[in-house]
């Protein structure tokens, strides 16, 4: 691992230095007693934005825009910080999009993805500029450069995975020393996007419900396939498709503070996500769709599918528990990609897990619509919230007997396996979890209305609440890092949080 660091060593110790700042600390966050809490800290006097942390955690590349009023230059500049003497190693100037995101485009799992359009590396800074995916070793080398949106990294086994443009149908392998193109599959996604729900198999395998149920090997490239209704062409349809994921965050911010993003690159005239998430127990991985449910085993292997008499499902979430499949459908679908619909049918039905045997299969009156509003989201992933005489937060994921639906009254519902609603929550207090460690979440909510931000343990217990405004954050191994205004901060988050 030492010889994978070799040009950052290098970078730092030859290159002319920008800068220097000085290391302090400072309290940017207090205790649940109300003591303060300090964070080791450098001030780069710019406004920071996001920021991606190099795999030993000695080096950080921090986005540098300004702020004009409501909105971001499209101006900047992403400099490498060393954290152990507070140098600036060096500085690459960039022209960024005014609408540039710090979505994700895949749920790849932490340090596999890119966030914000660069990742530091072993090998160099991955940074995404005007279309093309290019590997940086210093401000003024580019070692490669290639048309790749990527959408997982394995710097272990040096390669990125990903598409050329957001709606190419051929998959990719990048070697991420080289640049080389080390294979190509077609993995299409005109029905469904699938990638902001994959799941790694084993040693090298993506498993990704696409248009169809796609496992790609990705150090080869080979591809097993297996039929899967994912989505549907509404025929005479129409929808613009410029309309973008960001046009739609905006739209969906008027929300309560809520900002969904929904990938929009799927076809204009398509009904997607009819499916479930992509459960597993650790040995099989299981999946529905709108034709019924499906095992795989670690090998890409099918090991048995039971189909829908009516061929009735939609969008849906599927637990396993106890030997028992839990799948709940909620007879929506998303319209080009982006907003729910009303599709299929809504319907509870548990399975045996090891065979397939439909044990039962019951449709579904849904909560009261005019009363709790319509769904706008139906989040897969863990989240919190909490109402102002809480003292604490309350975890928000779908289980084998609840699940969490926001709509468009400013709502978060807690649903039964009845699809009845148990509890409500304002969506101006959602949070959504940026970082996780151990038993430990960095949390939190920013939209028009301020910003608030939490370290809570896994119940939503509070630990630490920062008393300032926070950019972005990155985790490495155990220390979590934060830009607040123009300052890079880190700290080690066990230590801090037991306190």
């Amino acid at each position: 691992m030492k010889q994978q660091h070799v040009w950052l060593a290098f970078a730092l110790a030859f290159l002319p230095l920008s800068s220097k700042a000085q290391i302090d600390s400072i309290a940017i966050a207090k205790d649940v007693d109300g003591n303060p809490v300090k964070m080791a800290s450098i001030d780069l006097k710019h406004t920071c934005y996001s920021l991606s942390v190099s795999p030993d955690g000695r080096t950080v590349a921090v986005k540098l825009r300004k702020r004009e009023k409501d909105a971001w230059a499209n101006s900047g500049q992403i400099s490498l910080i060393d954290k152990t003497t507070g140098t600036t190693g060096w500085i690459l100037p960039m022209k960024f999009s005014r609408t540039e995101a710090l979505a994700r485009l895949s749920n790849a799992p932490a340090g596999k993805s890119m966030t914000d359009h660069m990742k530091l590396t072993s090998r160099g800074l991955l940074v995404q500029d005007e279309g093309k995916l290019k590997l940086m070793t210093d401000a003024t080398t580019e070692k490669w450069n290639t048309k790749l949106i990527p959408l997982y990294i394995d710097e272990a086994k040096d390669v990125i995975v990903g598409y050329r443009s957001a709606t190419a149908a051929k998959l990719r392998g990048v070697s991420l020393s080289t640049g080389q193109e080390l294979w190509v599959s077609n993995v299409k996604h005109e029905l469904n996007w699938g990638w902001n729900d994959m799941q790694v198999v084993g040693d090298s395998l993506l498993m990704v419900a696409a248009d169809d149920m796609n496992f790609i090997n990705i150090k080869t490239g080979n591809l097993r396939r297996y039929d899967a209704a994912t989505g549907k062409v509404d025929v005479g349809s129409v929808l613009l498709q410029s309309l973008g994921a960001v046009a739609m965050g905006a739209a969906m911010g008027a929300i309560g503070g809520f900002y969904t993003y929904y990938v929009p690159y799927v076809g204009a005239n398509v009904t997607s996500h009819t499916c479930s998430n992509i459960a597993t127990d650790g040995t099989y991985y299981y999946f529905a769709d709108k034709a019924g449910v499906s095992c795989y085993d670690a090998q890409a292997q099918q090991v048995w599918t039971t189909a829908f008499d009516n061929k009735d499902g939609s969008y849906s979430q599927l637990t396993v528990k106890d030997g028992k499949l839990y799948l709940l459908n909620y007879g929506v679908g998303l319209k080009g990609g982006m907003m729910m619909k009303k599709y299929g049918k809504t319907f509870a039905a548990v399975l045996n897990a090891a065979d397939g045997q439909l044990l039962s299969k019951d449709e579904l009156e849904p909560w009261d619509k005019k009363v709790y509003g319509r769904p706008v989201s139906i989040p897969y992933v863990k989240s919190y919230t909490f109402r102002d005489v809480d003292k604490k937060l309350t975890p928000l994921e779908f289980d084998a007997d609840r699940s969490v639906v926001i709509t468009d009254k400013n709502k978060i519902l807690i649903v039964n396996n009845k699809l009845q609603v148990e509890e409500t929550f304002p969506v101006a207090n959602h949070y959504d979890i940026y970082q996780h460690h151990g038993k430990y979440s960095f949390v939190g909510t920013h939209s028009k209305n301020g910003f608030d931000f939490w370290i809570v343990d896994d119940d939503g217990n509070a630990k630490l609440n920062f008393t300032e405004p926070v950019q972005a954050a990155d985790l490495q191994g155990d220390t979590l890092y934060l830009l607040s205004g123009t300052r890079l901060l880190w700290m080690k988050l066990d230590d801090n949080a037991d306190r």
